[in-house]
């Protein structure tokens, strides 16, 4: 099938920040995505014209099975604010409709970095639920393509950052002063997503993907303060008292214990700041020649946010 024609890809989770940008990098391309949602008037915007919206549970065959119907491709993520073992089944059971439908393509998005083999375990829980997600994928030969993203450009969008960033002219994050890293945009991880659709080289590849630059605090402070129009302050917050915050916030609304998820934030952004493996810091630079792509810079994806919008809760992996 050459990269000219159309085809019909299942997003899952599309009615999330990333599967929005996913379904919309679809249309742009010129292809027909059906997104899995029990939102279906998020998809009733000019935007999203043509857009077909299915309801399907994770834990019933036969609504997987008719998601899938007829597709070429899937886009799947997995729904991170959800538990271990439901990530398990829905993952498990995604890729199980995907191997009965006969799909073309299943285009995974770990949606964070997740250890190599030789790194696996790595000790940090989400982490290592991320590749053992890939590993139920993996077991079931599917012609697979996994992308695992540093972190979201997107994210200083999000419940996460955004409402301090209006209020208080303020980035206050658990991104110690010393940390580099490489955030891309969620529009540029869709178009990775859609490069691989024809790319019949790429099935059983694992690609950590990034932005093409490498960046510290000071950087996006300045960057936020001219696209915002207003000078912006960093200010370092720790991160288990960043989980404390946005579980009071918003997280609590999920159910969570508390402390869990206090201790669980924690434990993931020091190692974000600390570890050696360096999750949010990649050169994607041999990927690029890979898949050609031209890459969004940090100071042009602020330029063209309109950031009176409304915060939503935000990925974990940023």
């Amino acid at each position: 099938m050459s990269q000219s024609q159309s085809q019909l890809v299942t997003v899952f989770n599309a009615s999330s920040r990333q599967g929005l940008a996913q379904v919309g990098q679809l249309l742009r391309a010129g292809h027909r995505p059906r997104a899995v949602t029990r939102q279906p008037a998020l998809f009733v915007a000019d935007e999203f014209k043509g857009v077909e919206t299915v309801v399907a549970d994770t834990g019933d065959p036969a609504s997987l099975d008719r998601a899938l119907a007829g597709a070429d491709g899937v886009f799947f993520q997995p729904p991170l604010l959800d538990l271990p073992d439901r990530l398990r089944a829905a993952t498990r059971n995604v890729g199980a409709a995907a191997k009965r439908a006969g799909i073309r393509r299943f285009i995974h998005n770990s949606t964070m970095w997740s250890p190599d083999p030789a790194d696996y375990p790595c000790g940090q829980a989400t982490y290592d639920l991320m590749r053992e997600l890939e590993m139920i994928l993996e077991g079931l030969d599917l012609p697979l393509v996994i992308f695992r993203p540093t972190l979201f450009m997107d994210n200083w969008l999000t419940s996460y950052a955004l409402p301090v960033l209006l209020a208080e002219h303020l980035y206050r994050y658990p991104h110690k002063p010393a940390l580099r890293f490489c955030p891309i945009s969620l529009d540029d991880v869709a178009r990775f997503m859609i490069a691989a659709l024809d790319r019949d080289d790429l099935p059983g590849a694992r690609l950590r993907i990034a932005g093409p630059e490498v960046l510290s605090p000071e950087a996006i402070r300045a960057a936020l303060s001219d696209a915002m129009g207003v000078e912006i302050r960093y200010e370092y917050i720790s991160p288990a008292d960043f989980g404390a915050d946005t579980f009071d916030r918003f997280i609590h609304r999920t159910g969570a214990d508390r402390a869990g998820y206090i201790a669980a934030f924690a434990d993931f952004y020091s190692f974000n700041n600390d570890s050696v493996l360096r999750p949010f810091l990649f050169d994607v630079t041999p990927v690029l020649a890979q898949i050609p792509l031209q890459l969004e810079t940090f100071r042009d994806w602020a330029k063209r946010q309109d950031w009176r919008a409304v915060a939503t809760p935000g990925s974990i992996s940023g």
